[in-house]
């Protein structure tokens, strides 16, 4: 299975906003570094997808290679971060789970060109 560029963005869209919200979907709200991950790595997503050249972007202005690094970057943070930044309890597994999902989409992700298919 792959995700198509259109089903990434939109994707990255209700990605960021989970991301950005987790601390209140899922009851770690009182842990204020969590919260604070959450809002910025979950903002930062939809800052760059509104920035990214593909058909959910607004802007037009990383290429899709660049946002693909980025969502690389923002799934190891997010699957990392009970390493790097000492998440326990809840926010940890919750962002685990984000992070592993994050990395898993941008896998399945193939731009036309990539798949040998041609864009209509």
């Amino acid at each position: 299975m792959n995700l198509t560029e259109k089903q990434h963005g939109t994707f990255d869209y209700v990605f960021g906003v989970v991301v950005t919200l987790s601390p209140w979907l899922f009851g770690f709200a009182a842990d204020p570094f969590a919260v604070s991950l959450a809002v910025l790595l979950g903002g930062l997503t939809l800052v760059y997808s509104l920035l990214t050249h593909y058909e959910r972007g607004i802007f037009g202005l990383i290429p899709f290679t660049i946002h693909r690094l980025l969502d690389v970057a923002v799934g190891i943070a997010l699957v990392g971060a009970t390493w790097h930044f000492g998440m326990k309890d809840i926010a940890g597994v919750v962002f685990t789970i984000l992070g592993a999902i994050s990395l898993v989409a941008t896998a399945l992700t193939r731009r036309p060109k990539e798949s040998g298919t041609v864009a209509r």
